[in-house]
């Protein structure tokens, strides 16, 4: 079965992402000087306080590569094709950071898609991905 992978810009419901096993790689939030990784070393709720608390706006940055080797490293050995599925390289560097990441594993199958998508279609693309593949039409 495909395995697809994402990244946080997705804004998949942790329903999705526990019922097709969707690893969902973190983007990087900038406060200042204090750097977090989205959903696991800053959750929703301390996003926004925050963000009341911070002046001015946070920035983001694309996931390092490393995250993707980590979660490839994972996969690879399942032996099944692995499609990453992730927003504009126009507003991210995210499709980069995954392909740098695959070139480590030059006989595994990885396919990297700049799906030229953000927020809630590029979750409504991921969610179709997983279903499909569930349904093993992937």
């Amino acid at each position: 079965m495909v395995k697809i992978v994402t990244d946080t810009t997705a804004g998949l419901s942790d329903e999705i992402v526990k019922r097709y096993g969707i690893p969902v790689i973190p983007q990087v939030i900038i406060f200042g000087s204090d750097s977090y990784l989205e959903g696991t070393e800053m959750e929703h709720a301390a996003f926004m306080e925050r963000l009341k608390a911070f002046n001015g706006l946070p920035k983001t940055s694309a996931p390092p590569p490393e995250l993707f080797v980590e979660t490839f490293e994972r996969l690879v050995p399942e032996g099944e094709p692995i499609l990453c599925i992730h927003p504009s390289m126009d507003l991210s560097g995210t499709v980069r950071s995954a392909t740098v990441a695959a070139a480590d594993f030059p006989d595994a199958d990885i396919r990297i898609i700049d799906t030229r998508l953000i927020g809630s279609p590029l979750a409504t693309l991921v969610t179709l991905a997983a279903q499909w593949a569930d349904a093993g039409r992937g």
